[in-house]
């Protein structure tokens, strides 16, 4: 019979291995990077956030001229400048105040 504390064990095991949550690494670039960051980072929490982001910066990229766009390809960039939230964030909030694609 398998102890409780080996069961323990093997799950502590199983959710350090969950890659949801990791932080990008270098390897990590472009739309790929962009989408960990907003699984790690973002406040949309939940299954397909990696997937919508990676989807939503493709967009971003073959068509830049949408407003929307425009700030994903923003957020995009910021994310390639850190693995931390609070750095990411930071970025995002100085180049939306000084590049908003929303201004006329």
């Amino acid at each position: 019979m398998i102890s409780n504390r080996v069961l323990l064990c093997a799950m502590l095991v199983l959710v350090g291995c969950d890659k949801t949550k990791q932080k990008p690494t270098a390897e990590l670039t472009g739309c790929d990077r962009y989408a960990q960051m907003e699984v790690l980072c973002g406040s949309t929490k939940g299954e397909g956030v990696r997937d919508v982001a990676h989807e939503y910066c493709e967009k971003a990229q073959k068509d830049p001229k949408d407003v929307l766009n425009k700030m994903i390809a923003l957020e995009a960039k910021c994310a390639q400048t850190t693995t931390e939230c609070a750095p990411y964030a930071a970025c995002i909030e100085k180049t939306k105040k000084a590049t908003s694609p929303f201004d006329p």
